[in-house]
């Protein structure tokens, strides 16, 4: 809709008492008449501002036929129904919904993707890209180093990698006493060890709520040992009588001691 008026302005400037006016006028009434709104309406004022001229009887044919049937036309459809517009003008506006008369849709395609292409070539020259022709030339495959030095490609690689990693072992900015190795060019750092973990938490915190230890669970256990054999001692031995026997767990030795 845009671009049609932008075209009729540039053409006519409003739209002549004649066929070629008329023409023009019935694409443009099939337009306005998708726009939100009453479409009868919007004809009629579109109508008073491009064709005031028109009789009332012939633009009320043009309402009736356009709401019978409404037309939506593509690209080069409606270029060829308005059959005005060039590549030039189509340039100049800066139109994209109609199609110019003089060249097909695949060639603007095409001068679209290479457009697009230059475009991103020239962001990259601008990031610092080099072209592919200069990359080329100067790639060692190219310029061929090693043929000079009278050595082969990897005695010369395994050399410049070399070169690079004494650069950077002397590099201040690289600490000299974690360096492991060098790959590549690229100096590999091993991290340093991380120090051992702390005891457990809840062992620390049983110690100071005061549980026993292994020790002291320990020395109670014998202590209760040495209660019970005195205490099965000094029942057994009453005066009332009976015949005095040893605790079982007491050893040989210690019964014949007793007795």
């Amino acid at each position: 809709m845009r671009d049609l008026t932008r075209f009729f302005a540039f053409t006519y400037g409003g739209l002549p008492d004649d066929d070629a006016g008329r023409e023009s006028f019935f694409p443009l009434a099939h337009h306005v008449a998708r726009l939100n709104g009453d479409p009868e309406s919007i004809i009629r004022d579109y109508a008073a501002s491009w064709c005031p001229w028109m009789p009332g009887d012939e633009l009320e044919a043009y309402v009736r036929r356009v709401l019978a049937k409404p037309y939506k036309w593509s690209a080069d459809a409606l270029g060829a129904e308005i059959g005005l517009l060039d590549d030039a003008v189509r340039t100049l506006l800066g139109i994209r919904t109609i199609g110019a008369v003089d060249v097909p849709k695949a060639e603007r395609e095409k001068r679209r993707a290479q457009r697009k292409a230059e475009t991103k070539r020239a962001k990259r020259r601008a990031a610092g890209s080099k072209p592919r022709a200069v990359y080329e030339a100067e790639s060692l495959s190219r310029t061929k180093p090693w043929e000079a030095e009278g050595i082969s490609r990897s005695t010369w690689e395994r050399r410049r990698r070399g070169a690079k990693a004494d650069a950077s072992a002397g590099d201040a900015s690289v600490t000299p006493h974690i360096l492991t190795k060098h790959y590549r060019g690229r100096t590999c750092v091993k991290p340093e060890t991380p120090p051992p973990a702390a005891p457990p938490q809840t062992m620390r915190a049983g110690m100071m709520l005061g549980f026993p230890s292994t020790s002291d669970r320990a020395m109670s256990s014998d202590r209760s040992k040495a209660n019970h054999q005195e205490t099965w001692v000094l029942t057994t031995n009453h005066p009332t009588g009976g015949k005095q026997s040893e605790p079982p767990h007491m050893r040989a030795e210690q019964v014949e001691g007793r007795a």
